[in-house]
């Protein structure tokens, strides 16, 4: 078996060698720091399918050897510092399956040496610098089945030699700048992604024929308009993204199959969800960041995610999604709500994350929220709620409650065994009864200050070890017993106004005081003892 030496040189300035056999199929030289290699021993390599030099450091590479390589099939160039290429050594190159040459510094390429490479599959031009690349020489490249140009500055891109190309699945255009794209017929195209480009307007009729399309992403673009109509027969559909467009107004249509509906950030401000009631596997709505002044919802088994967040929403039914069993979170702050009705949730066993906040809320019943027995994150903040009685929390998970900056004048606690966080700051509350806190556990976050509170009683937070931030500051207290906080060790933060008189019971006179955040205080402020 012979053995050949390839040579090279590291872009450290050193040296580079690999003894290879001349019967090698697959090379791989990635993350060798190689900045030249020299190729000429491969033209002795007649079984060489394979060459992978991926993550180097190279600027050019003479192709020349691997026309003498009649087995050829995968070139892997990606993550170098290429600035240009010479694909003419493999237009001999009759396997050719895939070229990688993404993450390099190439501003053209030219193609046509590749016409006759029909059994291509996959050609990756991605992260480059490309402003135009002209596809007509792979015509008759009719195994093709990824095309990939993201992250390039393409203001244009002609994909008419792909029409009809019975392999073609995925084309991948994502981060360019194209205008404008005319589409073609794509039998077997599955994913379409162009999101990140400047796109004002998008004729999808030619996906018609797309059955097995699976995956559309049209983020980040300026369309105002989207036209469902023509994908009302690829019932494979499972993923629609139109996030961060312009888009004023959408008609639904039925799509069996799909799993996620993304529409945040556009200029919708009205919205009919029912054409999707046979959508059951859908688990994702975003429509975040529109202009909704109307929305009817649907019933879908699987949803997970309601994301109504930041739009102009008075009023809102949650009575179609209480058949959703397998609800997880809603998102409806920042609207105009100043009621809601909260009992569609009682069947929703798996309801984890309610968000409220930055709304006028007047009122809010609760009750219906003993029946959600995951529910852990729970946001009220900023609303304009002058009572609440939390009693109804005590059945459920809830870790993290933040009802701070209401208006809160009342609130009636609620044992909350899984608490760690409770945050009432910014208030208008007079009186407090903490005894309900005496099962939390695991509270490390209580906040109580800017409110009206003229004493406190401290001692139901004895059995609350893990505390970590507690927060009294800008209240009237005129004095404060701090017995119950001696021994926790895990205290960081105590923050009261500095004329409180801090009071310690007798009985503690003698005994070692573990906080250290407490021994600091009575070092600087005087203590009463009682």
């Amino acid at each position: 078996m012979n053995s050949v030496l390839i040579t090279g040189k590291l872009n450290t300035n050193y040296e580079f060698t690999q003894n290879i056999t001349s019967n090698i199929s697959i090379l791989k030289l990635k993350e060798k720091k190689i900045a030249e290699i020299d190729l000429t021993v491969l033209q002795n390599c007649k079984n060489l399918r394979g060459l992978f030099l991926s993550d180097n450091k190279l600027k050019e590479l003479n192709l020349e050897p691997l026309q003498k390589c009649p087995k050829f099939s995968d070139l892997d160039l990606s993550n170098n510092i290429l600035n240009s290429i010479n694909l003419k050594p493999l237009k001999k190159c009759k396997n050719l399956k895939s070229i990688f040459l993404d993450h390099n510094f190439l501003t053209d390429v030219n193609l046509k040496p590749l016409q006759n490479c029909t059994k291509l599959i996959d050609i990756t031009l991605s992260y480059n610098k490309f402003t135009e690349v002209d596809l007509s020489s792979l015509k008759n490249c009719k195994n093709l089945e990824t095309i990939n140009l993201q992250d390039n500055e393409l203001k244009k891109i002609d994909l008419s030699p792909f029409n009809n190309f019975p392999k073609l699945s995925s084309i991948i255009l994502p981060t360019n700048q194209l205008k404008e794209l005319k589409l073609y017929n794509f039998p077997s195209l599955q994913e379409l992604d162009l999101r990140n480009n400047r796109l004002q307007d998008l004729d999808i009729i030619p996906l018609k024929n797309s059955l097995k399309l699976l995956r559309v992403n049209l983020n980040s673009n300026h369309l105002t308009s989207f036209d469902f109509q023509p994908l009302q027969n690829c019932t494979s559909l499972e993923f629609i993204y139109l996030i961060d467009n312009k888009i004023k107004e959408l008609n639904l249509i039925s799509l069996p199959n799909l799993r996620s509906l993304s529409l945040g950030i556009n200029s919708l401000k009205k919205l009919d969800l029912t054409p999707l009631k046979n959508s059951k596997k859908l688990s994702s709505i975003i429509l975040n960041k529109n202009q909704l002044q109307d929305i009817k919802l649907v019933e879908v088994p699987n949803l997970e995610t309601l994301n109504l967040k930041e739009n102009e929403l008075n009023s809102i039914d949650l009575t179609p999604i209480q058949g959703c069993s397998k609800l997880n979170q809603i998102d409806l702050s920042f609207n105009k709500l100043k009621e809601i009705n909260l009992s569609p949730l009682k069947k929703c066993n798996n309801f984890q994350y309610l968000n409220l906040n930055d709304n006028p809320l007047e009122k809010l019943n609760l009750i219906p929220l003993m029946y959600c027995s995951q529910l852990r994150i729970f946001n009220l903040f900023r609303t304009s709620l002058s009572s609440l009685n939390l009693t109804p929390l005590k059945h459920t998970a809830i870790q993290f409650l933040d009802l701070s900056e209401c208006k809160l004048k009342s609130v009636i606690l609620s044992p909350m065994k899984n608490l760690n966080s409770l945050d009432l700051r910014i208030n208008q509350i007079s009186s407090l009864d903490l005894s309900p806190l005496k099962q939390s556990t695991k509270l490390n976050t209580l906040y109580l200050f800017s409110n009206q509170l003229k004493s406190l009683d401290l001692s139901p937070l004895h059995f609350c070890t893990e505390l970590r931030d507690l927060r009294l500051i800008d209240n009237p207290i005129i004095s404060l017993d701090i017995t119950p906080l001696l021994d926790f060790k895990k205290l960081m933060y105590f923050v009261i106004n500095d004329d409180v008189k801090l009071q310690i019971q007798k009985s503690k006179r003698k005994k070692k005081i573990s906080s250290k955040v407490i021994k600091s205080l009575i070092k600087k402020q005087s203590i009463e003892w009682i």
